[in-house]
């Protein structure tokens, strides 16, 4: 029993890096069949093929790692967190797709020519799956480093106490959606360009309006935070008795707090100081790096005390 146990979990540790690099490769076609249809619409039907594959390939990877545990487990191991936050940008891609058509359908079309709300999933695709692609590779890479022992495991102690899990999904679903705020701001930015430049071409008949994506940037900030502090509040109320003073030391803890000014900053620009959605687009810039030094850097290279969200 327990020899077959082990090779079942011995064959889920080989199974899940190859679903996330699969999962990459369908993200990145994705994002390529959503390119190409720019200029011709039949590849949209090629790249929701590709993405819904990705997904199913994201989920169930997800899930064994979960049950595989490791440096594969969400919350005790940069590599999972990373697919955790990954995963959630791209099951959030259909929250954003709903808001996006809601909005649109309020606003209205742009003009005669304009593709109308049906058009903003393969805009926010274009976008977003690059991204996504990337961070499964940099978290197939972040596995192979702790396979190598080249990083520090997580201090397996505080990872079986209860509020572990809590602290590190709460965290994934704010990370993952200033990831998203920051795609929505990707998108803006090229929107703007192209209005200013007047060189409307596909790509910029293809995305939202300015006005979609400007309240839809704000909303994921919003949630983001929300999220974020949400799970910031049980990580410090114990971090504080198990670490004292030094807690706060932790690189990872003053990126984490760097990002969550950025954003804060980032909606008291707008809703306060009356800041305009271009002059505040580079404070999204600015929180997004902090948000990926922090999952790609901070977490698995810096940190001294967790590994992990």
């Amino acid at each position: 029993m327990g020899d077959a146990l082990a090779g079942k979990v011995g064959l889920i540790g080989l199974a899940v890096p190859v679903l996330v690099g699969a999962s990459a490769v369908l993200y990145a076609l994705s994002a390529l069949g959503a390119y190409l249809s720019v200029r011709e619409r039949r590849w949209n039907r090629y790249s929701a093929w590709a993405a819904q594959g990705a997904w199913v390939a994201h989920t169930v990877a997800l899930l064994g790692g979960a049950l595989f545990g490791g440096r594969w487990t969400v919350w005790s191991a940069a590599p999972g967190a990373m697919l955790l936050v990954t995963w959630l940008a791209a099951s959030s891609y259909q929250v954003s797709d709903a808001l996006l058509r809601e909005a649109g359908k309020r606003l209205g079309p742009r003009g005669q020519d304009g593709p109308g709300p049906q058009m903003a999933p393969t805009g926010l695709g274009l976008f977003l799956f690059p991204a996504i692609a990337v961070g499964l590779v940099l978290a197939d890479v972040v596995a192979g480093w702790a396979s190598g022992g080249l990083i520090a495991g997580p201090d397996r102690s505080v990872l079986e106490e209860s509020w572990v899990p809590v602290h590190a999904i709460l965290a994934a679903t704010g990370w993952g959606l200033f990831t998203l705020a920051w795609v929505a701001n990707l998108m803006y930015t090229t929107q703007d360009r192209s209005l200013r430049k007047l060189r409307l071409g596909p790509l910029s008949r293809l995305l939202p309006s300015l006005e979609v994506l400007d309240r839809v940037g704000l909303r994921l900030v919003v949630a983001g935070l929300l999220f974020l502090v949400a799970g910031l509040i049980p990580g410090i109320a114990r971090a504080v008795s198990l670490w004292g003073a030094t807690w706060f030391a932790d690189p990872k803890v003053i990126s984490t707090f760097l990002a969550v000014l950025a954003y804060a900053f980032h909606l008291v620009a707008r809703v306060r100081l009356g800041w305009t959605a271009r002059r505040a687009s580079w404070v999204l810039n600015v929180g997004f790096i902090l948000t990926a030094v922090n999952l790609l850097v901070a977490t698995p290279l810096l940190s001294r005390f967790h590994q992990w969200l």
